[in-house]
């Protein structure tokens, strides 16, 4: 027998199939994580992937009853958004007949690297400001000349932004980008910092990354844009895909110019018809 009311006191997300698939059950952990009701998603079938599950190379995931841990899985809140998840999987029998299968998912991702203060704080995003992140880029041009302690800079561009906006208007648009931050902030807690650059631009800090590294997370950062997008009847035309522009420091930069090479590699990267990532 399966104890319900203690099911819905954890904290974690929690949901019950049966052998074909049908959700039985949605605790409250799952609607606080996702925000969609129990009366939502009770019902619903496996197969109709409410989850929008993805892992880190945007591939869909469609989750089963096999008994296991899942890593690397990113949930697609009621929202929009992107959260990194992981998964477990554990089969419920009765009279050693399966019956189904218990998931319970968790949250991976701790957002206390990245807390700034509101005055530093740009208002529609709720990253850190364009002039926040040039204070911090200058420090951190000081602490390499002084110590060496090397970062690389992205700038990420929503592509054909212009276009969505006459098309869907400011407010929607708005509403993207909001989208677009909530899914870096859960993902990319790896990163120094992220703020909002120059209309729908972002930005990305992060120290003592190779270039194969950077590689790597510039790509992500375009899959985790890729895949997150406003939900809903209303909303479903809007396509959003970023390009990803980015560069390491050296010894001759000053702000101007790492600001300079690496707004050219994010032209690199958008001649390429958006949805492109070039790094250098």
């Amino acid at each position: 027998m399966v104890d319900y009311e203690l099911l819905n006191q954890l904290y974690e997300g929690v949901y019950i199939l049966d052998n074909s698939g049908r959700i039985l059950f949605w605790n409250n952990g799952a609607e606080r994580i996702t925000g969609f009701t129990s009366a939502e998603v009770v019902d619903k079938f496996s197969h109709d992937n409410v989850l929008n599950a993805i892992d880190d190379k945007g591939r869909q995931l469609y989750l089963s009853h096999e008994e296991g841990d899942a890593e690397h899985v990113y949930v697609q809140h009621k929202s929009g958004y992107r959260i990194p998840v992981k998964f477990k999987s554990l089969p419920l029998t009765f009279d050693d007949q399966s019956i189904g299968a218990l998931e319970i998912f968790t949250e991976t991702h701790c957002l206390c690297g990245n807390q700034i203060g509101k005055g530093a704080m740009d208002k529609i995003t709720g990253l850190a400001s364009k002039a926040y992140v040039e204070h911090t880029i200058i420090n951190k041009l000081n602490i390499y000349r002084n110590f060496g302690v090397e970062f690389g800079i992205m700038i990420v561009d929503v592509d054909n932004f212009e276009a969505h906006n006459q098309t869907y208007g400011r407010l929607a648009c708005d509403y993207v980008l909001k989208i677009l931050a909530s899914s870096f902030r859960n993902v990319f807690t790896g990163a120094d910092l992220i703020g909002r650059w120059r209309g729908d631009e972002f930005v990305f800090l992060f120290s003592n990354g190779s270039s194969k590294h950077m590689k790597a997370i510039s790509e992500k950062i375009r899959i985790i844009a890729e895949n997150s997008a406003l939900r809903g009847e209303l909303f479903r035309d809007i396509d959003v895909t970023v390009s990803v522009g980015g560069t390491k420091v050296n010894h001759e930069d000053n702000l101007e110019s790492i600001i300079y090479r690496v707004l050219e590699q994010l032209k690199t990267a958008k001649s390429k018809d958006g949805n492109h990532t070039f790094v250098k």
